[in-house]
This record gives C-alpha cells, sequence and structure tokens, in this order.
C-alpha cells in the first residue's frame, strides 16, 4: 500500500508539474493574443479615425467656400466692415452684441489645438523599433492632424466656433484698418448629419459632438475646419481571416498532456490493481493451500506408520478425498477463469433441457451437501423442466455447483440447515434461486462479491475455505452465455443467488 501511495504521489506530481507548465504557455499565449488584437483594434480605429477626419474636413471646406445661397447648411450670413478701433457692432441680432472687433479676437484665438511639437511626438512614440504598434500608430495619427491643420488653415482665414451654443464660421477678408469680416451661422444638426453620413461606412456607431475647451480632449479626435471631436462610438473589427494555429497548437498540447496523463493514469490504475488482486490471490492462495497439504502430509504419514487404527482408516481417506476434492474444485476454478480471461468462453454452446442439467449435476450436488450434513431441497415446476434453454452444460454445472458450494460453506452452523432450488419462467429466461438460510452477506461485502480474488489472506483464514474467485468465476460465466448471475439483496433470512439462462424457442 505504500509503494502504491508514492507511485501515485510521484505520477501526480509530475502531472501537476506538467500542466503548470502547459497553463503557463497557455495564459502567456492568450495575453499575447490579446494585446496582438488590441493592437489590431487600436490600428484599426486610428487608420480609421484619420480617413474619416480628412473627409468630413474636406467636405466642411468645400461647403463654406460656396456661396451661402447654394448650401443648406447656412442659417444666416452677417458680413461687417472693420474699423480700425474695432467698435463697429456686427451681427446684433444673433451673437447678441458682441463687437466686431471681439469676435476678430475671437476668431484669432479659436480653431482648436495647436500642432504637435517635436517633444509631444517624442512622447508619442515609445518604441521606434515597432513600426506596427499602437504607439507607431499615434504617431502617424498626430502628424496627420498636424497636415490637416496646415493644408485647412491656408483657405481664406476662416475659423470655426460655438457662441451662445451656436456654431458659427468667421473668415476676415482685406487688411486690418479695412477688413471685412463675414460671420456664418450654421445649421448644425444639417451639417453633423451630413458629415456623419460620408463616415457610416468607416464608424457606424460615430457620434460628433462641440468641443469643449474645459475638458480634455483627444486633440487627434478633432476637425481642423470646425471645433468638433469625433467619437467612434461602438467598433465593429471585420473578420481579418487570421488563421488558428495557435488556438490549435494550444488544443493539440492540451490533448497531449491530458489523454497521455489518462492513459497513463489508467494504466497504473489498472497495474496497481492487478498487483494488489495478485497479492491477495498469493496470500488466500497461500493459505487456502496450506491446510489441504498440511492435512496430506500428516494423514499420509500416520497412515504409512501404521498409527491408524483400522476402524478409523476409512474416516482417515474420506478426509483426504475431501480435501483432494477442494483443491480440485480450486484449481479448476482458477483455470476455467484464465481461460475467461483469454477469451475462451462460450464456444460449447448448444440447446439442452433444464430437467436434464439438473438430472445429471443432482448427484454431485447431493454429495457435497450431505458432506456438509445439509439438505438439498430441489422443486422446479413441470415447466421449468421441460424447458428449452441455450447453455454451455459444463459451464453451467459449475455455476450451481460453486452457489450450492458456497451455501455449504457459510451456512453450515444455520439453524436451518436447507439449501432451496427453486425456479421461476418467462417467454424469455429462466430464473434459478439458489437459497439457504445461513447469515447472509452483508452489505461491505456484498459491493464487491463478484470480484475476482476479493478475499484476502485475513479474510480466508477468519472465514469459510475459499480464495474468493468462485462467485466471479460464475457470474463471468453465465453473462458469457448471454444470461446473468446477481445477489437477491432484498432477502434478509440467509442468502439467495439468482441465475438467469436464455430460454430457446420450441415448436
Amino acid at each position: 500500500m505504500l509503494r502504491t501511495a508514492h507511485t501515485w504521489l510521484i505520477f501526480i506530481g509530475c502531472l501537476v508539474a506538467v500542466i503548470a507548465a502547459v497553463v503557463w504557455i497557455s495564459v502567456t499565449v492568450f495575453r499575447l493574443e490579446s494585446q496582438e488584437i488590441a493592437a489590431q483594434r487600436e490600428a484599426f480605429i486610428e487608420e480609421n479615425a484619420r480617413t474619416a477626419l480628412w473627409r468630413m474636413d474636406a467636405i466642411v471646406a468645400s461647403r463654406l467656400s460656396q456661396e451661402s445661397s447654394q448650401t443648406e447648411w447656412v442659417q444666416q450670413e452677417v458680413v461687417s466692415r472693420l474699423h480700425g478701433d474695432g467698435t463697429a457692432i456686427a451681427a446684433r441680432d444673433v451673437f447678441d452684441g458682441l463687437t466686431a472687433r471681439a469676435l476678430l479676437d475671437r476668431v484669432d484665438d479659436a480653431g482648436g489645438a495647436p500642432a504637435f511639437t517635436g517633444e509631444e511626438f517624442a512622447d508619442l512614440k515609445g518604441d521606434p523599433e515597432a513600426p506596427e504598434t499602437v504607439d507607431w500608430q499615434m504617431l502617424r495619427t498626430a502628424r496627420e492632424w498636424n497636415a490637416r491643420q496646415r493644408h485647412f488653415r491656408t483657405m481664406d482665414r476662416f475659423r470655426g466656433l460655438w457662441i451662445d451654443q451656436n456654431l458659427a464660421v468667421l473668415s476676415v477678408s482685406g487688411h486690418d484698418r479695412s477688413a471685412m469680416l463675414t460671420i456664418k451661422h450654421l445649421a448644425w444638426p444639417t451639417v453633423r448629419e451630413e458629415l456623419l453620413a460620408a463616415v457610416i461606412d468607416l464608424f457606424p456607431g460615430a457620434d460628433l459632438q462641440p468641443l469643449d475647451e474645459t475638458a480634455e480632449t483627444e486633440r487627434t479626435r478633432l476637425l481642423a475646419t470646425l471645433p468638433v471631436q469625433l467619437v467612434p462610438g461602438t467598433i465593429i473589427m471585420p473578420d481579418s481571416g487570421r488563421p488558428v494555429w495557435i488556438r490549435l497548437a494550444l488544443m493539440i498540447a492540451w490533448s497531449l498532456v491530458l489523454l497521455p496523463a489518462l492513459g497513463v493514469a489508467i494504466l497504473l490504475f489498472g497495474t496497481m490493481s492487478l498487483n494488489e488482486r495478485r497479492a491477495a490471490f498469493v496470500s488466500a492462495v497461500t493459505h487456502e493451500l496450506r491446510t489441504p497439504l498440511t492435512t496430506f502430509r500428516m494423514y499420509a504419514e500416520m497412515l504409512h506408520a501404521d498409527m491408524v487404527p483400522p476402524d478409523k482408516r476409512r474416516e482417515y481417506l474420506q478426509t483426504l478425498r475431501t480435501e483432494a476434492d477442494r483443491l480440485s474444485h480450486l484449481v479448476e476454478n482458477v483455470l476455467a477463469y484464465a481461460g475467461l480471461e483469454r477469451g475462451r468462453s462460450g464456444g460449447n454452446m448448444k440447446d439442452a433441457i433444464v430437467g436434464e442439467v439438473i438430472d445429471h449435476i443432482r448427484d454431485q450436488l447431493a454429495d457435497i451437501v450431505d458432506r456438509a450434513d445439509m439438505k438439498l431441497e430441489i422443486e422446479l415446476p413441470a415447466a421449468v423442466l421441460d424447458a428449452h434453454i441455450r447453455i454451455d452444460v459444463s459451464a453451467v454445472e459449475r455455476v450451481l455447483f460453486n452457489l450450492v458450494d458456497n451455501a455449504c460453506k457459510y451456512a453450515r452452523d444455520a439453524d436451518d440447515r436447507r439449501i432451496c432450488m427453486t425456479a421461476t419462467a418467462n417467454d424469455t429466461v429462466i430464473s434459478l434461486r439458489i437459497r439457504d438460510y445461513g447469515p447472509g452477506v452483508h452489505r461491505t461485502v456484498a459491493k464487491r462479491l463478484f470480484r475476482p480474488f476479493s478475499k484476502s489472506a485475513s479474510e480466508a483464514a477468519d472465514s469459510a475455505p475459499g480464495v474468493g474467485l468462485g462467485l466471479a468465476l460464475s457470474r463471468r460465466l453465465a453473462i458469457a452465455m448471454g444470461g446473468d448471475l446477481i445477489h437477491d439483496c432484498d432477502v434478509a433470512d440467509g442468502a439467495v443467488f439468482v441465475l438467469t439462462l436464455v430460454r430457446t424457442r420450441t415448436l
């Protein structure tokens, strides 16, 4: 038992170590894969955002370069000439009395975030040697932002700004002392709808929100023409068609770990069970052989030395015969079970009549019952005795002999010394019931009744003779014939075993 425990501990330790290594590899692979997916997602968003911002800025620039009457964007347009003192009032009815000079100052101050500087570029790119990383995508986006600012700031000196939650575009033409200030009040819902429609193929769930100058905003999401920021919304990544070799490799790796581990565990369990059964068999057989061999030697020496009185010689010879039969029965059971283990079963199947089978073995059963000073009662209905069954006759006789022999051994001290054989039948099977009135079978023992070599040496010494093979052999023989052998656990007074045999059709 200690060796078995050590073997299992070593196996479990090795298995845990291998599984831990595979788990670490799997976690690392999934983490790297997640990082790769996140990088691809970010790159996808940045690439689409650059395209979307270029599209929208181009649309804004094109629309604002048109005459007011040619676009539905412009709700109201006001033109005012600026004087050097900046006292002219422009668009009082629209912008709540802001002076033209104040609006001009707003034009100079507005226009979104400043361009990225060299230091900011250095901060954006964390890994210059990895052009496929997210940092590289951010660097490209920042450069695109600077390019858009330079491109659209050269057009007509116009600026977009929010005044009292109204979107306006202010443009200045001429010199400072005689400049013309044009104010275009834009229909923001219309502008927003048209711009979003232009990028719906890139960002189906995108939104455009007014620039909040008090909050921190991602500069690379701002339009260069209007104080508006792009919110990409829910992003649906397209199927990249990436191969699944990594996951397939992990599945194969887990299979190569778990399946062999399961196989080794089953092999170890079978080997340990076989070793335990072999040890139990050797112990039980050693005890089982010691008693008759001791009897043989002692009685043979006494008979050889003429130490036995003439009137006792017959009794001694009968004892030797009984022990010889006991050894012969043990050897026959072992050889029969070995044949079943090698797959040699059911080779002698033929049709037989129940009554003939019982008559053929009746004397043999009666002999072992008489030697145990017990009584055999066989009460089979005529319908059962005349029934045809397909069996191996020698196998059925061995099963019945083992069941009656067990009853003789275990019920030898019972008050009711009967062993009864009864039967029931239906259209398909015949059920033979062998019952004794001894102590019965304890529940803990019943669980391993039909296991081969289930009796240890101590159990063999403390209980009836045998190695725990008879019932296992009998059940294997019954199953090989298409029937079964069970223990009826519902009977409390004694032990009952039921042998089921397949019935054949008769004309």
